[in-house]
């Protein structure tokens, strides 16, 4: 029910304050939408391995993996969007950031790695929404920022 009332609040204030002239947002258009659809699947994914990763797992154990993340995007920019690799200082700091939060997590709590099956289902689905929402921004359907915004809740509610 929460995640329905975010979805609606962010489909029906965009498209208000569009009809009001403060926002631009694109309408639904049929091939745009069929454009949009594996962003809002994937998006669907990662909400409920999200779910079910917080359902097994302490907080920190998914946080844990969560800044892993910036490491395997940039990984999977360079494999699939013909994009460079970040240099030494990057990484060196996406390394810190995630030993930093493995780190804190064990000192805090017990970190868990039992039972990670949704956690490293929910990594896999944050690196493929990462990855897919950028190739749908790049190469996708031409949308506004709002545009994306709109159609993004409202195909999630249907």
């Amino acid at each position: 029910l929460l995640l329905c009332l975010q979805f609606i609040t962010s489909v029906v204030v965009p498209k208000a304050l569009g009809a009001l002239g403060y926002l631009e947002v694109d309408p639904l258009q049929l091939d745009k939408v069929i454009g949009f659809l594996k962003a809002v699947v994937v998006f669907f994914a990662t909400l409920f391995t999200s779910m079910m990763a917080l359902r097994d797992l302490n907080v920190d154990t998914v946080i844990v993996f969560r800044s892993s993340l910036p490491l395997a995007v940039a990984l999977g920019d360079f494999l699939f969007m013909q994009r460079e690799l970040p240099g030494a200082r990057t990484w060196a700091a996406l390394t810190l950031t995630l030993g930093g939060a493995a780190a804190f997590a064990r000192a805090e709590s017990q970190l868990r790695v039992a039972n990670c099956f949704w956690a490293f289902c929910y990594w896999g689905c944050m690196v493929a929404d990462q990855l897919v929402l950028k190739h749908v921004v790049s190469r996708g359907p031409k949308l506004t920022t709002w545009g994306r915004v709109y159609y993004q809740n409202t195909l999630s509610l249907v």
